[in-house]
């Protein structure tokens, strides 16, 4: 509608408003029909809310901090310099689609097995060697997803990133655009890196570790990229930094947590473990 059409920003609203609805109504389908027939009239709204509001939160900074950058932009640098960093942006995003794929299918497939065949265990009553064995796999697993995903980032990244002058110049953008789209693209792929972690933390649970690790991602972009036009630098390369921060503090609490989780929950099995671990000693 935009290009073949003609239509420009309308064109570009009515496509993104249709897009949206019917993913919308898509995802709603599914879901209604997964629901069970019956409902549990104990169950409360409210306290719902209440004990995962932590996940809303981190939602709502992971989202947040993949907008901050362009309002600061915009507010820095003006219209003109603020659309060229949201475009940059926006394209540099568009290419960590590949790495996004894979951490989906990967996350949903491999990983999830793996993950319902521990816990499967753990309440079966497995011995305590199986019990570790299922530990150091969900610990490899997770090895496994951040070396995959930095993979598959990578090459994109890498060739992206030597043939950014003539992808600038093929979409008619000033050649000004070419360094924030280099820096962006590095930094897209760090939030990439950061939304699988915070998935990781999803799936153990982790809803503080979350929040926290959001929170990191927001705050870190949105303060360095304010900062760094102050230094002399382009709002890009706080933003970079800001992406490097979060994303740190997101695999950190990863790493610390997954294996503080996988503890706390062999400690709350005693049954099965502590009978297994009688007869192993």
């Amino acid at each position: 509608l935009v290009a073949l059409g003609g239509l420009g920003v309308p064109g570009y609203l009515f496509g993104l408003i249709v897009g949206q609805s019917l993913t919308l109504a898509i995802l709603l389908v599914g879901i209604f029909k997964e629901l069970p027939e019956g409902s549990d009239e104990s169950a409360k709204l409210l306290p719902a809310f209440r004990e995962y509001a932590p996940l809303a939160g981190a939602g709502f900074a992971f989202n947040a901090a993949l907008w901050v950058d362009k309002l600061e932009a915009r507010w820095s640098l003006g219209v003109e310099g603020g659309s060229m960093h949201a475009a940059a942006s926006t394209l540099a995003w568009f290419l960590t689609i590949p790495c996004l794929a894979w951490i989906f299918v990967e996350v949903e497939t491999a990983f999830h097995r793996r993950f319902r065949a521990f816990f499967l265990a753990l309440e079966e009553g497995a011995s305590l060697t199986e019990l570790r064995r299922g530990v150091q796999g969900l610990v490899g697993e997770t090895g496994r997803l951040f070396r995959g995903a930095c993979g598959v980032q990578a090459g994109v990244t890498i060739f992206f990133l030597l043939a950014a002058d003539p992808l600038i110049h093929w979409l008619n953008l000033p050649p000004s655009a070419v360094l924030p789209f280099r820096l962006l693209l590095i930094g897209a792929g760090m939030q990439a890196l950061a939304l699988l972690g915070l998935i990781l933390l999803y799936y153990f649970d982790l809803r503080r570790d979350a929040l926290l690790a959001a929170s990191c991602l927001f705050a870190g972009v949105a303060v360095l990229t304010a900062v760094a036009p102050a230094l002399g630098l382009p709002p890009s390369a706080g933003t970079v930094l800001g992406c490097a921060v979060g994303g740190g503090v997101t695999w950190h609490r990863v790493t610390r947590g997954v294996n503080a989780a996988l503890q706390h929950t062999l400690l709350g099995e005693p049954f099965g473990a502590e009978h297994s671990a009688t007869h192993e000693s």
